[in-house]
């Protein structure tokens, strides 16, 4: 029982992997959102709008603290998190009239499919500029001759 509890500690380790379980959840929510909009009958633009908003309040935090273990300024954080999801944020607003008018797709599923292409760059956005560590320095040394 040790060996897996070591092995799942092991894997959580991984950033990545981390990423993987709190985008997927984050969403998930997100796909709710839409499909909760389209059954108000909102338009699938709005929906989609709606749902890109609406679960900041939840992927921050769980971004910030869970995948990203980031202890750098909350505002600074905020700020540069906002830049990336809200770059985040218009790819799927853009596409979405492609998948949806253009392939004939359903509303939902073009949602799932731009979440994955989303999803690779907002990672790396999130993991180099959201959430990037300072640069540690080594206390230099000098000699005087």
């Amino acid at each position: 029982m040790n060996m897996r509890l070591d092995q799942a500690a092991s894997v959580l380790r991984r950033t990545e992997v981390r990423y993987l379980m709190a985008a997927g959840g984050v969403s998930v929510l997100s796909w709710a959102m839409v499909a909760l909009g389209l059954r108000l009958g909102w338009h699938y633009m709005l929906a989609t709008v709606f749902s890109q908003v609406a679960p900041i309040p939840v992927a921050f935090p769980l971004y910030r603290r869970f995948v990203f273990h980031s202890t750098g300024s909350l505002r600074g954080d905020l700020l540069r998190f906002m830049v990336v999801w809200g770059s985040g944020m218009i790819a799927p607003i853009a596409a979405a009239p492609l998948f949806v008018e253009g392939l004939r797709m359903n509303p939902v599923l073009a949602q799932v499919v731009i979440t994955v292409v989303v999803a690779i760059g907002s990672f790396l956005g999130h993991r180099f500029f959201s959430f990037r560590r300072a640069a540690t320095r080594t206390p230099t040394t000098t000699r005087r001759g």
